[in-house]
């Protein structure tokens, strides 16, 4: 009597209970300077994860791990775990891309050249702002 019990308690728990998942990778409020970045995580089974509404692959071990591209500035991730019951576990990490650029201080001479050089990072800058990258 105490196993059919049992099985009752565990069925309406799973109902009720939210899925587990936990990431491993990135850390929130992450600074990178690369333009993308892997997600790693695992998870029960059974589970969909979900990283910004799109579907990633999880083992037979429950390990998922998906590389997403970023956009210049902050970019807000939502990895979302979902049961077979409709269940949502929800997690969000904010990436912080700020890519680094080099410049060669060639021959500056004067101080027309400094905001010669000046003007050429910033147009450099507004170019990398206007492409689209991510999902």
């Amino acid at each position: 009597m105490s196993i059919i019990g049992y099985y009752f308690w565990y069925q309406i728990s799973s109902f009720n209970s939210t899925p587990y998942f936990f990431i491993s990778s990135p850390l929130n409020d992450q600074v990178v300077n690369v333009s993308n970045i892997t997600i790693e995580g695992e998870t029960e089974e059974e589970i969909v994860i979900k990283i910004n509404g799109q579907d990633v692959f999880v083992d037979s071990n429950g390990h998922f791990k998906e590389n997403i591209v970023l956009q210049f500035g902050r970019n807000t991730l939502v990895i979302e775990a979902i049961n077979k019951f409709g269940k949502i576990e929800r997690e969000t990490k904010n990436i912080i891309y700020e890519p680094k650029f080099e410049i060669e201080p060639a021959h500056i001479d004067n101080e027309n050249d400094i905001e010669n050089n000046a003007a050429i990072d910033l147009e450099k800058e507004k170019e990398y702002n206007n492409e689209v990258i991510g999902p």
